[in-house]
């Protein structure tokens, strides 16, 4: 079961939750659209790496 649900609840962890808000909180900041997607992209990338590293 938990081979089902954890990649799922990851995806939406990382995909639904972190990626909209960094993107707005990049946008908010004033750091314009393009630079605030790749960044955004940077940063939970080194979130998801983080995590899944021993």
């Amino acid at each position: 079961m938990a081979l089902v649900f954890a990649p799922i609840m990851e995806e939406i962890v990382f995909r639904g939750f972190l990626t909209p808000f960094f993107r707005y909180f990049f946008e908010k900041i004033g750091i314009e659209k393009e630079l605030a997607e790749h960044s955004t992209v940077g940063l939970t990338s080194i979130i998801f790496g983080s995590a899944h590293s021993n």
